[in-house]
């Protein structure tokens, strides 16, 4: 744990809290943030078997472990819901062997209990890995695999646990990211279906995908030509940028050009700064607003601390105005 006041790279930690033992726990792997309970959760995921763990952020201090001998393949990503103020980590494998049968586990930071756990079917999603809480009762599970039936990833209801979408042709994204300011979900798609790194790119009001960024980074390379793998997402909602790490192309044949394509260097890498137009529902409408205006954050953008106008279901609405 760093003071970010006056860090630097030779910054001494205030506090080193361990998840557990080094030799057999493996490494910490994601971790998500409850700012009512002032908690973090962090999942060893390499553990036998893997377990995630509640720091205080006031004690630095271990609160509660909770293992899953449930997982025959880790745990995932982990986020908390303001509106139900509750965890929820995915586990990717519940069986074995290992068929990307998974379950997404619920945590109640209150209690120090867990709840009963939402089974995500195989056929609507393979290997439930990433997480992103969207709007309303929304969350986004990022499937990994591709043994469902339309190599999907799938958006759930937080409370029930039922699938409220099947987002077809998404499959394969390690880590997920739900942009408020522009109401769309982004996917890091480093083992996708179609047999080419991506990123996906679905529009959380309609809970339909809009169109990604593909064709580029075979998911499976010849061990002697391995190519890394793109599996980071984040996205800033005063902006509405959204920052994808693309890993250097280490072949000596450039399957993709997207760094160089803007002025980097493909063998080195680059984070790709995604811009560019939104839905219709994200663009400027008053046909008084300059063209140059209307793409991307148009009229529609959320603005750091904008006020809450109206509160709905436990979901906040913001005030929008223009970012330019």
């Amino acid at each position: 744990m760093f003071d970010v006041a006056g860090c630097s790279e030779t910054t001494t930690p205030k506090a080193t809290i361990p998840t557990g033992d080094a030799t057999t726990d493996m490494r910490a792997d994601e971790m998500c943030y409850d700012p009512v309970d002032q908690l973090i959760m962090v999942a060893n995921n390499a553990a036998d078997p893997p377990f995630a763990t509640l720091i205080s952020t006031v004690f630095y201090a271990v609160v509660k472990k909770f293992p899953f001998p449930q997982s025959t393949n880790g745990a995932e990503q982990c986020q908390w819901s303001p509106r139900t103020g509750l965890f929820y980590i995915t586990i990717p494998g519940i069986e074995t062997p290992d068929n990307g049968h998974g379950q997404v586990v619920v945590i109640n930071p209150g209690t120090l209990a867990e709840q009963t756990p939402f089974d995500i079917p195989l056929a609507n999603c393979a290997s439930p890995q990433g997480m992103a809480v969207g709007p309303n009762h929304d969350i986004l599970v990022g499937c990994n695999g591709n043994g469902s039936n339309t190599q999907s990833s799938v958006i759930i209801d937080e409370v029930t646990g039922a699938i409220l979408a099947t987002v077809a042709n998404e499959s394969g994204p390690d880590e997920v990211w739900f942009n408020p300011g522009n109401n769309h979900y982004f996917l890091a798609r480093s083992s996708a279906g179609s047999g080419l790194q991506s990123l996906g790119i679905i529009d959380a009001g309609t809970r339909v995908a809009d169109t990604g960024i593909n064709n580029f980074a075979p998911v499976n390379m010849p061990p002697a030509n391995p190519h890394p793998s793109a599996h980071s997402v984040a996205a800033d909602s005063v902006t509405g940028f959204t920052f994808f790490p693309i890993p250097a192309d280490n072949a000596t044949t450039s399957f993709s050009n997207l760094c160089g394509s803007v002025g980097g260097d493909n063998t080195m890498g680059c984070i790709l700064v995604v811009t560019g137009f939104n839905d219709g529902d994200d663009t400027a409408t008053d046909p008084t607003t300059p063209t140059a205006k209307r793409g991307g954050k148009g009229m529609n953008c959320v603005a750091q601390g904008a006020p809450v106008v109206e509160v709905n279901g436990g979901e906040p609405k913001h005030l929008r105005s223009s970012c330019r």
